[in-house]
């Protein structure tokens, strides 16, 4: 039961984050603070859950694992660059969301090494593909059609 239940806040955890980042994308500037709220209080809970749940399945070490804590590590980075500038936090946006989205297959498909490694470089490659001046425009070009 208890596995249920911390695999439960766990799985909350990361819905918060990416309602976070959805939030941020698309808020706008009157959703600042909740979404910081909200984005960190997921981060807290599916931190604690998931150690709590590697440490108790014996996986804190496995090569999935700390690809994913890479990621993890991407995503704090580019988060810090999201309050320097707007073109800045769109990129950060790009960024967390497909780094969020590759630890989310980590967790589900647990790969070997190599496989592990190919997620990875996928999710830079799409990310630095979206945060190219291209990419940008057309995104910008999106959001301003709305």
């Amino acid at each position: 039961m208890i596995r249920s239940l911390v695999l439960f806040v766990h799985i909350t955890g990361v819905l918060m984050m990416f309602a976070g980042l959805a939030l941020e994308g698309f808020g706008g500037e009157s959703a600042g603070a909740a979404t910081s709220r909200l984005s960190s209080l997921g981060v807290v809970l599916t931190v604690i859950a998931g150690f709590y749940l590697g440490a108790r399945f014996g996986v804190l070490g496995h090569v999935w694992m700390r690809a994913s804590y890479g990621a993890i590590v991407v995503m704090m980075a580019a988060g810090s660059l999201a309050r320097r500038s707007d073109v800045l936090r769109r990129i950060s946006l790009r960024v967390r969301g497909t780094f969020g989205l590759a630890v989310v297959f980590l967790m589900i498909a647990k790969p070997d090494t190599v496989m592990s490694m190919v997620v990875l470089a996928v999710a830079l490659g799409v990310s630095t593909l979206v945060t190219l001046p291209i990419g940008l425009v057309f995104f910008s070009q999106q959001e301003e059609a709305r």
